[in-house]
């Protein structure tokens, strides 16, 4: 298995009020911490066949919501919105097909 470059830490596992069809649903997620070692890796509802994914079964993620990659010449690390839902860095809305170098520590 390749060297992990980096991690995704889930915030929270609580529900998300009223939103169908997951409304009355907790979901356990088992590794918090998702380390990310392929040169990219899908967030999303459903299995990416293509890319590794870190799948969350929340109503506010989509199918194949992001995606986190790094270029191994500069090690710069970027996210690139896929989702209909929306996706945010550091609060701040990217909007689908945009992208933003992450930093360490964003959320």
């Amino acid at each position: 298995m390749a060297h992990a470059w980096g991690t995704l830490e889930l915030l929270s596992d609580k529900k998300v009020w009223g939103l169908k069809p997951f409304e009355d649903q907790y979901y356990t997620i088992e590794y918090p911490d998702y380390e990310l070692s392929a040169p990219a890796h899908t967030v999303g509802r459903q299995q990416d066949g293509a890319t590794p994914t870190l799948v969350l079964p929340f109503a506010v993620v989509s199918g194949k919501h992001c995606v986190v990659q790094r270029d191994p010449a500069t090690d710069e690390v970027r996210l690139t919105d896929l989702s209909s839902n929306g996706t945010s860095v550091n609060g701040r809305h990217l909007g689908r097909k945009n992208s933003t170098v992450l930093e360490d520590g964003d959320k």
